[in-house]
């Protein structure tokens, strides 16, 4: 016989408020939001048969608040220049939860239990200072009719801390692990593009570059399971810069040349 039992709620509040001015060429956008939100979550599955019994058991439980505020402003300065900004926040002051599970296998051989395993896991976690940064800019000059410079730049930073406890139930007793583990990473790109036409071919030359960062660790503050993972800190460094001609050329009106 099986049977199965679910159970699931999730309530989420997000509150929004969008703010955007626009007087001749100037543009102004600003959006602050903040969401609320929890989940609740329960399953039970039995599965039961002249040989075995087995029935699992899940708790889930969690939360947790954001705060976001998103930027932007456009500008065009005259009939060869425009640019603008963007800027983007994210904070989540707090998040938690808690996960349960409970496994019990029970083997039965002539209406008797020859082997039985149990297996209650218990895992609460928290995560702290998880926020990250975002801006990308851009400028565009148009030199004539058939030329163009165009610039763009993105950043990107952000980090994060997790605090995890894992409780581990057997027939020898209770085995407990305290981990700590955190990321931080930073990216920024930029990229220079001229644009032309030659024998009525469009031709763009230009250059791009990229930097990126990403640090992750993982410490055990205490442990006293007999299998458990080794403290570690990766770190990862990219610099990446390159230039780029290319060509295209239209024949007709279905054929496309590029080079």
């Amino acid at each position: 016989a099986d049977y199965r039992y679910t159970y699931r709620h999730v309530s989420s509040t997000r509150v929004t408020t969008k703010v955007n001015y626009r007087k001749g060429n100037f543009d102004l956008y600003f959006a602050p939001s903040t969401t609320y939100g929890n989940v609740a979550y329960d399953q039970t599955v039995s599965t039961q048969n002249d040989i075995i019994s087995v029935e699992d058991n899940m708790y889930v439980r969690y939360g947790n608040r954001w705060l976001n505020i998103e930027c932007a402003m456009n500008k065009i300065f005259d009939e060869k220049n425009s640019g603008g900004i963007t800027y983007k926040y994210s904070y989540n002051p707090y998040n938690s939860g808690v996960n349960k599970f409970h496994c019990d296998d029970r083997f039965v051989v002539n209406d008797k239990d020859s082997q039985r395993f149990e297996s209650p896991i218990t895992m609460d976690w928290n995560t702290y200072n998880n926020k990250s940064h975002y801006l990308n800019t851009y400028y565009i000059h148009d030199f004539n009719d058939k030329s163009s410079l165009n610039f763009s730049f993105d950043w990107t930073k952000g980090r994060s801390e997790i605090l995890k406890s894992v409780d581990k139930y057997s027939e020898t007793g209770k085995e407990n692990l305290l981990t700590k583990s955190g990321r931080n990473y930073s990216l920024y790109a930029g990229k220079l593009v001229v644009n032309t036409t030659i024998a009525n071919g469009d031709v763009q030359v230009g250059t791009e570059y990229s930097n990126v960062s990403n640090k992750q660790t993982y410490n055990i503050d205490y442990s006293d399971m007999s299998h458990s993972l080794e403290n570690s800190d990766n770190n990862l460094r990219q610099h990446l810069i390159a230039g780029f001609v290319t060509y295209s050329h239209n024949i007709g009106s279905r054929i496309n040349v590029s080079a």
